[in-house]
């Protein structure tokens, strides 16, 4: 059984994340890619309806929550070197709520501002929720994720006072919590860079953020992010308003849903 170790425990506590760790070799991941490229971002290159709002529902539509039906997707969610590692900081029941595929172009606007991933609009009290971002290609210097570490145990005050990073109006109606602060230098933030199939797993409310910068090379990052909670957290019917035929479907990722607070439908697609 792979757990955290005390090590990483203490960079848990201390940082707000641990990692990066392997899941997938090269060559398995090589496949496991091929076939997302075939079954998400072949979906997401189809034109969908003219204006804004079409494309990100369509973008939305295509590569969120596609382990209800993918397999690859569903494996790297179930894959034990991630779960047992969420299992240490959860306990043995888990819950995955959302799978997202990100693709990190660095065109103008399309990155990811500082910023948090406790969604107190789509999970009840007391929201639980751990990610992990899983690299399906190279993230490097230029595109890869950014975290500040230990802004999980600080406040806004502290945050604005020692980064000047300031509340900023939402980007969506999740309810997580969106900073400000363009001058805010890379020296304080720690560049997660990941081969395929590295992933590392990190708290709600780590402040962190995604370049918005075109790399040099024009290369692009492609990741799949992973949330999930425990039974005892209800998953909120808005979490389900942007997924694929408006699935309302959790699915246990290990142990049994003993409580009874929610009903999950079974995972056709565990691998």
């Amino acid at each position: 059984m792979v757990q955290l170790s005390h090590a990483e425990m203490d960079s848990w506590n201390e940082n707000g994340f641990a990692g990066p760790f392997s899941a997938v070799a090269p060559a398995e991941m090589a496949a496991l890619f091929e076939e997302i490229s075939q079954s998400v971002l072949g979906q997401l290159a189809r034109p969908p309806g003219p204006g804004p709002e079409a494309r990100r529902a369509h973008a939305l539509r295509v590569t969120r929550n596609r382990h209800l039906d993918v397999p690859a997707v569903a494996r790297l969610c179930a894959h034990p070197e991630i779960v047992e590692r969420l299992a240490t900081l959860l306990g043995p029941d888990l819950v995955l709520w959302r799978s997202q595929v990100f693709i990190q172009t660095g065109s103008p606007g399309r990155g990811l501002p500082w910023h948090c991933d406790h969604y107190a609009a789509l999970l009840a009290p007391p929201g639980t929720n751990v990610s992990v971002h899983l690299a399906l290609n190279r993230a490097t210097e230029h595109n890869c994720v950014r975290l500040i570490p230990g802004s999980h145990r600080m406040g806004q005050d502290e945050l604005r006072r020692r980064y000047g990073l300031s509340s900023a109006p939402p980007i969506n109606d999740y309810g997580n919590t969106r900073f400000e602060n363009s001058e805010l230098g890379d020296h304080v933030a720690r560049r997660m860079l990941l081969e395929p199939g590295e992933f590392f797993v990190f708290h709600d409310k780590l402040v962190h953020a995604s370049s918005e910068n075109p790399s040099p090379d024009g290369s692009v990052r492609i990741a799949l992010g992973i949330r999930v909670t425990v039974p005892e957290v209800h998953v909120l019917p808005a979490a389900f308003s942007e997924v694929p035929n408006g699935e309302q479907r959790c699915v246990m990722l290990r142990g049994i849903d003993g409580l009874q607070l929610n009903v999950y439908d079974a995972w056709a697609c565990r691998p």
